[in-house]
């Protein structure tokens, strides 16, 4: 008898028997369907796999194990719609629909089980949108379980608690080796999604884990709790938070009873809870408002404050170090002396990357990358808005006016407001966006000003301002901060300099320290600087002032 595919209205819930090589067979594929080609289906491990050695055909039984009589026998490449499954001793077995047609007759076959170890499931091999294994979590459950905001949340809070040391990843392992994967499944359940293709991939995971939701008797109706009565707010994130974690990762049939779970288990709860809700607001349009984002170069502990202190770790679980990891993006709320805050406390922003045509529309003209990078990062120099564009522009080869260094000197310092207005200068005013800054650096000596030809003090606020004199500015602010103002007089007699520079020292000191280089200066510093010198010479002085914070 021939036997042919039918076309399934929706293969999303779809199995294929696996076939010999590196795909299911071209001839079982419905020509009238170009969704489903050989080429998206990938080989199976060989203990998986029905060989050459073997038929291409595979047995159906009335039952979830073979000591059930055989029903029909389908070719390899056959698809087929999942109603049930059952675990065994031997594995999983699924409960089938599948479809038999001939020129005279056609039959829809609903009571058939079939050995999950030959088969794969076509939704593994779905294309996963998203930047980060987060990210495409997230679209996953919108798209195939039409979930809101709120269960989402409560799902990445979970799967997050599950995975927090590697960071979602789909290879993360309990240290007792007793539990794997996204969801840490462990027993049985593990055993099983050992089975499927590919295992150790985050879509063969997302898939065992819609199998589990869609038709695991038990795990059923919270996909439907997760659907149909999860109200998108607060509320519902936390409410959408306990119930996978009590049904699905403590595998609990009373889910009320939380006073009977282990300290470590309810502090886990809890923490979920509270996750859901972070991640609700931040993806529910209530996200709190943060200065820009990036990804870790590196995996880095969280701490409490923003110190390097060894007792100001984040610790969660019975005394376990709250890590990020390298890969992870993260959202910088606030900075503070090459810190940066996250939801979860403090990093070190030497671990955190920024894409700067993120927020740079001028990005591609920024030669010295690292050094826009650092007073971007610790919002230093921001750059400049621009009408019309979510993007400042940077402008690296500008012009630097006084008034523009003195500020950012004033935010490096945390922007003081315990300024009081005195007439100093006659350019500059109360009220200007400068003054409270010039007036703070007047009062800390970083900045004297100058006499005009009829003897009246100016501060110059918008003369162009010169290597050497941003050399004094940062000489004068270390020695504020208390950082090594030592040098060889001498020592930059490489270059070009006004006397005032050679006899204070700031230019010997600057390059004593390799805050001026070959790199960032001409042979002349009495020549006007460009932001993106003045970007690297801060780079230059703040990272080691930094090392010490």
């Amino acid at each position: 008898m021939k036997r042919t595919i039918k076309r399934i209205a929706s293969f999303a819930m779809a199995l294929s028997i696996l076939g010999t090589n590196t795909a299911v067979t071209k001839l079982f594929v419905p020509k009238y369907d170009n969704s489903i080609v050989a080429s998206a289906f990938t080989q199976a491990k060989s203990t998986r796999i029905i060989t050459p050695d073997t038929d291409i055909t595979i047995n159906t039984r009335k039952g979830p194990s073979t000591k059930y009589d055989k029903a029909e026998t389908i070719r390899r490449g056959t698809f087929f719609e999942v109603s049930g499954y059952e675990d065994t001793d031997s594995g999983r077995w699924y409960k089938i629909k599948y479809y038999l047609e001939s020129d005279t007759w056609k039959t829809q076959n609903t009571d058939r089980w079939v050995f999950g170890k030959y088969t794969t499931t076509i939704k593994s091999e779905t294309d996963l949108k998203g930047s980060d294994n987060r990210e495409k979590i997230y679209n996953y459950c919108k798209k195939e379980f039409g979930l809101n905001d709120a269960a989402i949340s409560g799902i990445l809070a979970n799967i997050y608690y599950e995975t927090r040391s590697t960071a979602f990843s789909p290879t993360s392992e309990s240290k007792d080796k007793t539990a794997y994967g996204i969801c840490q499944w462990k027993n049985g359940r593990k055993t099983v999604l050992h089975q499927y293709n590919d295992y150790k991939s985050l879509k063969s995971q997302l898939a065992f884990m819609y199998d589990e939701l869609t038709y695991g008797d038990k795990y059923r109706s919270l996909l439907s709790t997760l659907q149909k009565n999860i109200s998108n707010n607060e509320a519902g994130a936390k409410k959408a938070a306990s119930e996978f974690c009590l049904i699905y990762e403590f595998d609990k049939d009373d889910i009320t009873d939380i006073d009977s779970l282990s300290q470590d288990n309810q502090n886990s709860y809890y923490w979920r809870l509270d996750k859901a809700k972070e991640y609700f607001n931040e993806y529910n349009g209530n996200k709190q408002n943060y200065l820009y984002s990036g990804t870790l170069i590196s995996n880095v502990y969280v701490r409490e404050t923003p110190e390097k202190k060894n007792d100001n770790y984040v610790m969660i679980n019975n005394n376990e170090r709250l890590i990020k990891n390298k890969g992870e993006s993260v959202k910088v709320l606030s900075v503070k002396d090459g810190w940066g805050k996250i939801n979860e406390g403090w990093i070190s922003l030497n671990y955190v990357k920024v894409d700067l045509s993120e927020y740079f529309y001028d990005a591609k003209n920024i030669q010295n990358i690292p050094a826009a990078e650092f007073v971007f990062k610790n919002q230093i120099m921001v750059g400049k808005a621009t009408n019309g564009s979510k993007k400042n522009t940077f402008d690296p080869k500008e012009i630097v006016k006084r008034a523009e260094l003195v500020t950012t000197i004033y935010n490096i310092a945390g922007k003081p407001q315990n300024v009081t207005y005195k007439y100093i200068f006659n350019d500059v005013p109360n009220g200007k966006w400068f003054t409270n800054p010039i007036i703070w650096a007047y009062d800390k000596k970083i900045v004297a000003g100058y006499k005009t030809d009829n003897m009246v003090g100016v501060f110059g606020v918008n003369d162009n301002i010169t290597v050497e004199q941003v050399a004094q500015m940062l000489f004068k602010y270390a020695a504020l901060c208390k950082y090594d103002t030592s040098f060889i007089r001498g020592e930059s007699s490489y270059y070009t300099q006004s006397q005032w520079a050679k006899d204070s020292g700031a230019v010997d000191w600057a390059v004593h320290h390799h805050i001026i280089t070959q790199s960032n200066s001409t042979r002349n510093v009495t020549l006007p600087a460009t932001r993106e010198q003045c970007a690297d010479m801060i780079k230059n002085l703040m990272e080691n002032i930094y090392k010490n914070k």
